[in-house]
């Protein structure tokens, strides 16, 4: 529902709510946006019906806190990570940088060692274990296991809640 407000909302008597929740109880239009005005708040339409129920607020803070939780709920995006048995020192501490900028951020991670030829999936299960010995941020393996993939050696890590 799109919020009428002021001289938007289109019923001639409302019921009104002042801005901490407490029922006024029924009033007219006119009456109401006076009594928000010398507030200096906005009245803004909550729900519909024949008296359409109508509350004194800010709104461009109600806007905000819409916005922002709009934001909050969109879903984070699976980030991921390649290694394999010849990447160097430097280089795995450059990405497990990185894998804590993104756990940090919230997004859930894939770590995948990739093999080649005849590359043992012990030694990248092993290597991949020093890794995530590495990541500082705080994480769960999703599953609690590994992934032995055509490929390689995959681990999902899902980033843990904020407290």
């Amino acid at each position: 529902m799109d919020n009428f407000v002021n001289e938007e909302i289109q019923a001639n008597n409302i019921f009104l709510v002042n801005i901490n929740g407490e029922m006024l109880g029924e009033k007219t239009l006119e009456e109401s946006i006076l009594m928000a005005k010398e507030a200096g708040l906005d009245l803004i339409q909550v729900s519909d019906g024949e008296k359409p129920v109508c509350k004194m607020g800010d709104l461009k803070k109600k806007k905000y806190q819409e916005k922002k939780k709009k934001k909050e709920n969109v879903p984070k995006k699976l980030k991921e990570i390649r290694f394999n048995l010849e990447t160097g020192k430097n280089d795995i501490l450059t990405k497990v940088k990185q894998a804590n900028k993104f756990l940090k951020s919230g997004h859930p991670l894939k770590v995948l060692m990739q093999l080649k030829q005849r590359q043992k999936k012990e030694n990248a299960v092993s290597l991949l274990n020093n890794i995530l010995s590495q990541i500082e941020s705080s994480y769960v393996i999703q599953n609690n296991k590994y992934q032995f993939k055509k490929e390689g050696v995959a681990v999902n890590l899902m980033p843990l809640a904020k407290k």
